[in-house]
């Protein structure tokens, strides 16, 4: 079975670490995304697991087995790079196969096994190609191909598609998905781009700074974000946080509000529903509302002037600014309706707020 099992990796380079402490269990089959901003260690954590770099301290396992000092080539394993590190001399076919010629599978063997993977990724018209006759996307999949004829315990890719245009890393995602679906194999994807990881990950890992900062489905960390980090770093566009302060407590019809004042609007508060413990009086806090929960029918309001629209077709997104300079992001349908420069009461449904505490850690008290 292809599981990965981190248990306290460690990589520092010198006096500085880049992976502080990562537990982290992969089952077999699993689609796992490493994501998070330029420097947080995710290329890092990968390499460690591929064994081009050194884990400084704890264990890695692959299949049950220690893998620490391992060599790359016996790990079981097979890497897509960013660059697809093509031989330009070699057709479609050699590239593919040159792996396997150069540990000395028979013939038969290598042409039955590229011939496979050719078919799955759709490269049978270009096998006699050479890598300056074929697309960006095409370069790809034969890079994915040299992977897949190996028959690795886990494909590991470093962000395979950041050189491709906007238009071929969506149909490469597609590709990549379907790929997973008919190999059934472990899957460990480095990406910087959220959207990304949202479109292809069973479970995403988010890091920064070398540390684990949630571990979990796409929805699960969008719905429920364990701190401002992810919860503005998962979601596009990000999170509208709005700073305040906790002025008092009620309950209506059975159910505990929460009172903040919002800093930056004009002596405006709105009411939360809670659960559980009550932050206190005065507790400074940040109320976060994702610009797709405004609606026409929400029980709390932000008055804001439109800055600038942008229309998307289908939806709208209007960046708007309270009295006092407090930036809002507002998702609507019915954008062809609003000007810039216009005022605009931006309703929100209070009980779909989340709050965070002054660290930026989630107050776990939403109804």
């Amino acid at each position: 079975m292809a599981d990965v099992q981190l248990t306290q990796v460690r990589k520092s380079f010198g006096d500085v670490d880049v992976i502080r402490g990562v537990d982290l269990s992969i089952q077999h089959g699993e689609f796992v995304v490493f994501v998070g901003p330029s420097g947080c260690g995710k290329s890092t954590l990968l390499r460690a697991i591929s064994g081009l770099e050194d884990i400084t301290s704890g264990e890695l396992r692959i299949g049950g087995e220690v893998m620490n000092h391992v060599d790359p080539s016996k790990r079981g394993i097979a890497m897509v790079f960013q660059s697809y590190a093509l031989y330009p001399h070699m057709t479609v076919r050699e590239n593919m196969g040159f792996a396997l010629k150069h540990a000395g599978v028979p013939k038969v063997e290598v042409q039955a096994k590229v011939d496979s993977a050719a078919k799955i990724l759709g490269l049978e018209p270009l096998m006699d190609r050479k890598p300056k006759a074929l697309s960006g996307g095409q370069r790809q999949r034969v890079a994915i191909g040299r992977a897949i004829v190996r028959d690795p315990q886990v494909f590991l890719f470093d962000e395979p598609l950041s050189n491709l245009d906007a238009e071929l890393r969506v149909h490469m995602r597609i590709e990549i998905a379907r790929l997973h679906r008919e190999l059934g194999s472990t899957i460990i994807y480095v990406t910087h781009d959220q959207v990304e990881a949202m479109t292809l990950a069973d479970k995403i890992v988010v890091l920064r700074a070398g540390v684990v900062e949630q571990v979990g489905s796409p929805l699960e960390l969008y719905d429920n974000p364990a701190n401002t980090f992810v919860a503005g770093f998962i979601g596009s566009p990000r999170m509208n946080f709005f700073e305040g302060k906790v002025t008092g407590h009620a309950a209506e019809g059975g159910v505990n509000r929460c009172q903040v004042a919002l800093t930056g609007f004009d002596k405006l508060s709105i009411s939360l529903p809670l659960q559980g413990s009550m932050p206190t009086v005065g507790t400074e806090v940040s109320v976060g509302v994702r610009p797709e929960h405004f609606n026409d029918s929400g029980d709390a309001q932000l008055p804001v002037v439109i800055d600038m629209l942008e229309h998307l077709g289908g939806e709208t997104f209007a960046y708007a600014r309270s009295s006092g300079g407090v930036m809002v992001v507002i998702e609507t349908k019915d954008g062809r309706s609003l000007r810039t420069g216009q005022a605009l009461d931006g309703r929100f449904e209070a009980s779909k707020a989340l709050l965070f505490d002054k660290s930026g850690a989630r107050i776990y008290c939403n109804d």
